[in-house]
């Protein structure tokens, strides 16, 4: 018995003795990596990508949903992490964050739409979508022209294999998108419902990848993958504690239920990685959080992946060849005519030396043509040629546009807008009627434009009429008296443009009026205008009229400048003028009005204005204003004589709304009047 128990112990020792580790099992094939969708917070992609590179980790595979395809395309087509993340910071990235200003056409000036209408092929229909949409279509040509001529239709001959994810709107399936044009693939991953138009391939209609596979995990295992490294951006912060400000707060709080779904079930050999984005909204596209993303993404990576064994170390990937000459073009879906267009918008040549640097700023400035609401270049070919067998949307054929606006001392104003690009070949046609109850006018447009590249040269004609009460207002500010005219002027001359940045008008013109008297006068001769597009941070805009009867010249200068939360908008204006009839009278402040003064309250043939307007946020879109002003308005005389200034502050609350911005204020000028300040959308 003695010697079954020491056999046994013998044994039971022998099994507990320690043995060499047999070595960790590792999957046996492609490493893919996985980027999930989630908006602005797809930053948090690049501080993972700084890890990998940083281990020299290099997946066989990448694929992406929405934001995570942007990043994941860039990533695959050889980009390190620091030039992604210094690609992006010299693009305007954070525009695509506007998406809920209208497309206003640019015949209309700066009028505000409050809704648009837009006829295509078919019949009239909402417009969906903003100017920052055509912005958005752009920057997704610019930023993916390299790679997307690497690889020319096959998403596998880049440097890493890649794949974009979208989902047909039809059936809510995930489409997996591996060739055709990449710009366009990436664009329909990220197709976020009421923010961007959907996008058309192959027959279906795609929506963002997030709506059916946010974190694309089957997506890669269907591609081949045996490893994954998973990337997440889910947000676990709950619904009903996230304020709802405004539509753009909307709809990342409807992307982000919509693009929850169950995670796949991952094996023992993937890793999963779930950088801090708690807090972040989907379209905050701000510096200050984006470094913070970033951050966190290589935070949550680091302490993940230095404890993983079964990672691939390699070098980067080799380099794929850009072709060096362009063979031909296309639009596969359009006309010869539309060919014709797109190689004079682009400035292409056939047979000509292929320069990506001077493409891609062409592609940036498409959203400033209006000829095509998307162009997406379809590259094809092999060695160092490339044929683009490009693929177009046409800008809608009509427009009609509804814009209003009210202001206590004013009252209520309504524009409604039309363009037409289908009456006379290769000329627009637009016309305008904006009613008040102090002013009324409709003008018309007709112009050809003879460039379509950066520079713009447009013979134009217009013509306009008006009927105007303008208040004279008495010594105590506050009676006026109405002075009635009417006016009537017509113009032939040509726009020269540089387009997203200014505009230069020369015509000859022919003016006339009635008098408040009932006297008819007609005068012509020379007017010239120059402006800034709209939207631009800083501003300028001039414009002169040589006239027989008058002669008037006028300017401004002004800037957005954003100093951590507060928002500061100086501005300068200045206008002289000699013999004006009364409707051309300057207002002091034009129609910002002064503080403490009823707007027109002072007018004459001299004007000097300063003005700095400042707000910061308050609650949500609501924020504190804060306006000084300092001025002077005079008829005759030195423009800057020392007489006649006049001072003012106004305080008060203003929003951003969908409807345009909302001020409630009140004003205290330096001679002891006050007024109250009541705007409801942007004045016209």
């Amino acid at each position: 018995m003695w010697n079954r128990a020491l056999h046994l112990s013998i044994l039971l020792s022998l099994a507990a003795w320690p043995r060499p580790l047999r070595a960790q099992q590792c999957p046996d094939g492609p490493l893919a990596l996985v980027l999930a969708g989630g908006g602005a917070k797809g930053f948090a992609h690049i501080g993972v990508l700084q890890a990998l590179d940083s281990l020299g980790v290099r997946p066989d595979l990448i694929v992406g949903t929405s934001i995570g395809a942007i990043v994941g395309a860039l990533y695959a087509s050889g980009l390190s992490a620091p030039a992604i993340d210094s690609l992006l910071r010299s693009l305007p990235v954070t525009d695509v964050s506007q998406t809920f200003a209208n497309r206003t056409p640019r015949d209309w000036g700066s009028l505000p739409p409050l809704v648009l209408w837009e006829q295509g092929a078919g019949r009239f229909g909402l417009a969906t979508g903003g100017i920052a949409e055509l912005g958005t279509n752009a920057l997704v040509n610019r930023l993916l022209l390299r790679a997307n001529l690497m690889a020319r239709g096959d998403f596998d001959r880049l440097p890493i294999p890649f794949r974009a994810v979208a989902t047909d709107l039809q059936t809510r399936e995930a489409v997996v998108l591996r060739s055709g044009d990449l710009a366009q693939a990436v664009r329909a991953s990220i197709a976020i419902p009421l923010v961007l138009s959907p996008e058309r391939i192959g027959g279906r209609v795609l929506i963002d990848g997030g709506i059916s596979a946010n974190v694309p995990v089957a997506a890669a295992r269907a591609a081949g993958a045996k490893q994954m490294i998973v990337v997440d951006l889910k947000d676990d912060t709950p619904a009903d504690s996230a304020p709802v400000w405004s539509p753009g707060v909307v709809a990342g709080r409807l992307a982000a239920f919509l693009f929850r779904q169950p995670l796949d079930s991952l094996g023992p050999a993937d890793m999963y990685i779930w950088p801090n984005v708690r807090g972040y909204a989907n379209l905050d596209f701000h510096p200050t959080r984006r470094e913070e993303l970033i951050a966190n993404g290589r935070a949550a990576a680091d302490s993940l992946l230095a404890r993983a064994a079964c990672l691939p170390r390699r070098p980067p990937p080799a380099s794929v060849p850009l072709p060096a000459r362009l063979s031909g073009w296309e639009v596969s879906n359009g006309s010869g005519r539309d060919g014709e267009t797109m190689g004079r918008v682009l400035g292409l040549s056939r047979g000509q030396a292929l320069d990506p640097t001077i493409v891609a700023a062409q592609l940036g400035d498409m959203s400033n043509t209006e000829i095509f609401r998307e162009l997406w270049l379809g590259p094809v070919g092999s060695a160092d040629t490339v044929f683009f067998r490009a693929t177009v949307v046409p800008s809608p054929r009509r427009v009609v546009g509804l814009g209003l606006a009210y202001d206590h001392d004013l009252g209520g104003r309504l524009w409604v807008g039309l363009l037409d690009r289908t009456t006379l070949r290769g000329a627009e046609a637009s016309g305008v009627l904006a009613l008040g109850r102090f002013k009324s006018e409709l003008s018309g447009v007709l112009l050809s434009r003879l460039g379509l590249g950066q520079m713009s040269i447009a013979p134009l004609a217009t013509a306009r009429g008006m009927l105007q009460s303008v208040r004279q207002f008495h010594e105590d500010g506050r009676n006026f008296d109405n002075l009635d005219v009417r006016e009537g002027s017509g113009s032939v001359g040509v726009e020269w443009a540089r387009l997203g940045l200014w505009r230069i008008r020369a015509a000859g013109s022919v003016i006339g009026w009635r008098t408040p008297l009932g006297e008819t006068r007609t005068t012509a001769g020379s007017t010239i205008s120059a402006h800034t597009e709209p939207g631009r941070r800083v501003w300028a805009t001039a414009d002169a009229e040589w006239m027989g009867d008058y002669q008037l010249a006028r300017a401004g200068l002004g800037a957005q400048i954003a100093v951590g939360g507060l928002a500061l908008e100086p501005e300068i204006r200045l206008a002289v003028g000699h013999h004006l009839p009364i409707q051309k009278e300057f207002e002091l402040g034009g129609t910002e009005g002064f503080p403490g003064l009823s707007t027109g309250e002072r007018r004459g043939d001299r004007e000097l204005m300063f003005r700095l307007q400042s707000s910061w946020p308050v609650l949500g879109p609501v924020g504190a204003r804060l306006a000084l002003a300092a001025g002077r308005s005079a008829s005759g005389g030195i423009l800057f004589n020392e007489r006649g200034w006049i001072g003012g502050i106004r305080v008060g609350a203003g929003a951003t709304t969908p409807i345009g911005p909302v001020a409630f204020e009140y004003g205290f000028a330096s001679n002891g009047r006050r007024a109250a300040f009541i705007r409801v959308g942007r004045w016209f």
